[in-house]
């Protein structure tokens, strides 16, 4: 069958890419040459900082502690007597420097600037879980997470090595109101956030690894996440489409990646080994190591993972007429990241990254039944996602803003083969037998933005960007043996959008009384070309067919927030989430119009309006965090996929969501323990259903008598719960780290635990509460650590998604219960 990738299009996409890189590199490097050679403005000064950064409680000091100034790139490693200094340049009376180092609270303080040079001195606790001592970029400026006036969770490398927290779907158990919806392999996954899942078209979650999106037209699966050598993970719950645009209309899931570090040579080796519940071994080996080339100027981090995660579940060989396998579904997984830094002046610095992620799993991950585990399908089947991403930033610190540039280019293959045994689906007497459907994705994207943010604490802030994307996404499918209703057929997806985004924000009353209003203005030009086979009177005959529409929008937000002090910020938050609309093929509408489903090719874009009040405070001297948040939220032409036998995607109507998020911790002062708690409370109800969705129509029945049955197609009623959002999630941990005498003898141990409610499925099926416990002990010495975990303790097997059509039904499960040792080392 002839490919849509034509030498012209090819052409197109490679000189936008170059044209846009360009116009980054040329900006920078103008007002480089503008003002980096300059003499600083009058009001502008010279400052060394310096000082030393010790443990609170013992007095020890931190040596390899890191200093940074907030808002800029200006920062320094404290030496081996915990000793730090470095220079800014600053027209400021007072910054705002940020110290942090691993198993203590990052801190913040204000400086006044009173001559050439200030000591600032830091004493760190360790109580590294304090949600308010986090420094954040949720609003694409470093702030702290207790001055962020919206619902944001952010979870450090301490608390993530402390759980033993390895990929996205584990960070999400720990964020409220977060679940996982679907998965057809280890690295294709689909979440939810506040009560809108996933479901078809493009993602409902902004996917990002620094400033790198990964969000493309029609292709909803998050990337594999993999948390090592991650500085924190970031969630934003709630629309974040301002800053963030399409796709971002359930929240935002960002990894902060560890900098190349331009002073000390350093790194971390981990290897673990691990064993489910009657099933198969497994193994992980991690290792980041970080190298100055030229000190102080430039540098390179590497960081690579493999790991194994043994079968568990055994294929149905009677019905599928193959030889019987055990603990088939084994996945295998790698990953690479290379990060380039070079700072050739302390206001200018340019980041260069490779990224790649490769996995694999045998068997896929549907199943039959739960217990015990069968396949859906063949040991044949696999689920294959692979992502290679090239990226660039460059970033100069004036000393009013700080400009930024990034691009990046994501190459997406993914492969899934799914073999099913369907009975007598249309009643002819005689099953279908054993179907594989197989389809292959390949996606191109490429992403630019630059963006300038203002600096300083005066109270008038204000950023402002451009972003452009563009993707072409081709999907090939076709089923063997072929069948007539579903022919081979192979799709091109492009997309180009342009968009402009800004926020100001005003400080009143001594800025204690922030007013900040944000808009982003979207454009996307979407064509969706298709070629398949139709059967006619006069034969298979090649078909071409080709969709084109222009989707935009406009999207505010505003927020009021009140911080009468440090540790007290009440806010106000309205807000607008999008994304954009899509196409059905021709021959999945035919199909679903002859069974009298109101089906079209065009589906319209679906967007969410969010009103959320909040608060958090720090109370008992920073040892106590509180984060509450209520929010309602209405989301219109709400996009759902059903099927009669081919799926088809619609705009089903309107939703209406609530629900409260809480969020405590406590870290007693002088004392090695930790106390983490977070709960989410929601109601995501259907509000108002397209009548003609809601009439009966008769679809096969599988089975020979009767060949057909009445069904209500889309399967729910107005007020019946939204699939795939559990109505309460739940979430806590314990941690006990401490460090005996001076000799580096220590111990760092956490209990936790996770609940997700019941959650509504596709069809008349529901997933059963989820309960999942772990346990992590160790014993540490310096940099160096071994410990035993146990993750899902009760060994609950109940399933994440769940599915019943007249044809099948399936299930997607959790992990059986795993036993493990693991052994780290830093240096």
């Amino acid at each position: 069958m002839e490919k849509f990738t034509e030498k012209t299009k090819s052409c197109v996409f490679q000189v936008r890419k170059k044209a846009s890189f360009l116009l980054s590199a040329l900006l920078l490097i103008f007002f480089n040459l503008a003002y980096g050679n300059k003499s600083p403005l009058p009001a502008q000064q010279q400052v060394t900082i310096s000082g030393k950064i010790s443990d609170s409680n013992t007095g020890e000091p931190l040596a390899g502690a890191n200093v940074v100034l907030m808002g800029g790139t200006q920062g320094t490693t404290a030496d081996f007597d915990g000793n730090y200094s470095f220079t800014i340049t600053s027209q400021d009376d007072a910054v705002q420097l940020e110290a942090s180092y691993i198993g203590y609270a990052t801190k913040v303080t204000s400086v006044n600037i009173t001559g050439a040079s200030v000591t600032v001195n830091f004493s760190l606790n360790q109580s590294a879980q304090a949600l308010g001592a986090v420094v954040v970029t949720a609003n694409k400026r470093g702030e702290r997470l207790q001055d962020v006036p919206s619902s944001v969770q952010a979870l450090t490398s301490e608390t993530v090595e402390q759980i033993g927290i390895r990929d996205i779907n584990e960070v999400l158990a720990f964020v409220p109101g977060a679940s996982e919806d679907l998965s057809f392999g280890a690295g294709l996954r689909q979440y939810q956030l506040r009560g809108i899942p996933q479901g078809p078209g493009d993602p409902t979650i902004g996917y990002y690894v620094d400033d790198i999106p990964f969000n493309f037209f029609g292709f909803r699966w998050a990337p594999l996440g993999r948390t090592f050598d991650v500085s924190r993970v970031e969630v934003l719950r709630g629309p974040q489409s301002t800053l963030y645009g399409a796709g971002a209309m359930g929240g935002v899931i960002k990894f902060v990646t560890n900098k190349p570090n331009l002073y000390e040579f350093g790194g971390k080796a981990v290897a673990g080994l691990t064993t489910l519940a009657d099933g198969d071994s497994g193994y992980y080996t991690d290792l980041a190591l970080n190298v100055p080339i030229i000190k102080e100027k430039l540098a390179i981090r590497l960081t690579g993972s493999l790991e194994q995660i043994g079968g568990y579940a055994d294929n149905n060989p009677e019905l599928l007429q193959e030889d019987f396998a055990k603990n088939i579904n084994e996945a295998d997984i790698s990953q690479f990241r290379a990060q380039l830094l070079y700072q050739p002046t302390e206001n200018f610095q340019i980041r260069a990254s490779y990224y790649r992620n490769e996995n694999e799993q045998d068997g896929g991950t549907f199943l039959s039944e739960l217990d015990p585990e069968i396949l859906l399908g063949s040991k044949n089947d696999i689920a294959r996602a692979n992502w290679e991403v090239f990226s660039g930033t460059l970033q100069y610190d004036f000393s009013f803003a700080t400009l930024t540039s990034t691009f990046s280019s994501i190459n997406v293959e993914s492969t899934v083969s799914t073999s099913l045994f369907l009975g007598d689906v249309f009643g002819t007497g005689e099953p279908l037998g054993l179907l594989t459907s197989f389809s292959d994705n390949n996606v191109k994207g490429f992403n630019h933005e630059t963006r300038i943010t203002s600096r300083g604490d005066g109270p008038f802030k204000w950023l402002g960007g451009f972003y452009f994307v563009e993707s072409d996404a081709t999907f090939d499918s076709f089923i063997v043996p072929e069948l007539a209703f579903f022919p081979p057929s192979e799709s091109l997806s492009q997309s180009v959008s342009p968009s402009f985004f800004g926020e100001v924000s005003y400080g009143f009353l001594d800025n204690k009384l922030v007013a900040l209003a944000g808009l982003r203005t979207f454009r996307d030009r979407r064509t969706f070309t298709e070629d398949f086979i139709s059967f006619t009177a006069d034969g298979a005959v090649p078909v071409t067919d080709q969709q084109q529409n222009t989707f935009t929008s406009i999207n505010p937000r505003l927020n009021l927030s009140y911080q009468p002090n440090e540790n007290t910020n009440f806010y106000i938050n309205a807000a607008k989430g999008f994304r954009g609309g899509q196409f059905n093929s021709n021959a999945v509408v035919a199909e679903h119009t002859a069974f009298g489903l109101p089906a079209s090719n065009l589906i319209e874009s679906d967007e969410i309006w969010s009103y959320e009040v909040g608060s958090k405070l720090s109370l008992a001297e920073n040892q106590v965090s509180v984060e509450l948040a209520a929010y309602r939220q209405n989301w219109s032409n709400a996009i759902l996929q059903f099927a009669v036998v081919s799926f088809a995607d619609y705009n089903v109507g309107d939703v209406l969501g609530q629900g409260i998020d809480l969020g405590v911790a406590y870290a007693p002062a002088n004392t090695p323990w930790t106390f983490t708690a977070t709960a989410n409370l929601n109601s995501t109800e259907f509000d108002d259903i397209r009548p003609e969705l809601l009439e009966s129509i008769e679809v096969p029945s599988g089975v020979a008598d009767p060949p057909t049955i009445e069904v209500q197609p889309l399967g729910f009623q107005n007020g019946d719960a939204y699939p795939f959002v559990p109505n309460f999630t739940f979430a806590a941990s314990i941690n006990y780290n401490k460090t005996f005498g001076t000799k580096g003898w220590g111990t760092n141990n956490t209990v936790s635990f996770s609940h997700r409610g019941e959650q509504p499925g596709n069809g008349d099926i529901v997933s059963d509460p989820l309960s999942l416990m772990r346990l992590r002990l160790g014993v540490t010495k310096d940099n160096f650590a071994i410990t035993l975990f146990g993750n899902n303790l009760f060994n609950d097997r109940d399933s994440n998604y769940a599915q019943r059509t007249p044809a099948l039904t399936a299930f997607t499960p959790t992990l059986p219960r795993q036993l493990g040792l693991e052994v780290s080392v830093g240096f």
